[in-house]
């Protein structure tokens, strides 16, 4: 009887680390997965003409920041947030990033393969400090441009 418990938990143990190290090589969220492989351009405001070319954000922001990290939050209202956190120099100095993929309400999920997702950028903090409109658009423009 010792034997099969020490088995069954030996099968546990096993599972539980394949699964571990599974998940640390796959997004381990559809919405995190669809705003990584989205695309991105920047358009002037005024014009809305584009000013770059269309890159995946996920390459753009792995290329620019160190140490990126993606994580999904719902919010107390049903709302799903995508925010990303990195390391990059802001200013001449290095600094400490925070962007928030806000997901629209009109997002759906037709089938598992086919997943709609709409987003819009949302809060950008440096260093805990929240940037204007045009220190948000000036900040994304290097990212996106980035080589």
């Amino acid at each position: 009887m010792r034997k099969l418990i020490a088995k069954i938990f030996l099968v546990i143990l096993v599972l539980a680390a394949a699964g571990s190290f599974f998940l640390a090589f796959v997004p381990l969220n559809k919405y995190v997965a669809c705003v990584r492989g989205s695309t991105g351009q920047m358009h002037d405001i005024e014009t809305k003409e584009a000013t770059s070319q269309a890159v995946e954000i996920g390459d753009s922001f792995d290329k620019y920041f160190k140490n990126p990290k993606w994580h999904h939050l719902e919010s107390g209202n049903w709302r799903h947030i995508v925010e990303f956190n990195g390391e990059c120099d802001y200013e001449g100095k290095p600094a400490k990033a925070k962007i928030q993929f806000i997901i629209s309400q009109e997002t759906r999920v037709e089938s598992i393969l086919d997943f709609k997702i709409l987003y819009r950028v949302g809060a950008i903090a440096i260093d805990d400090k929240i940037l204007t409109t045009q220190e948000r658009m000036d900040f994304l423009d290097k990212i996106i441009n980035s080589k």
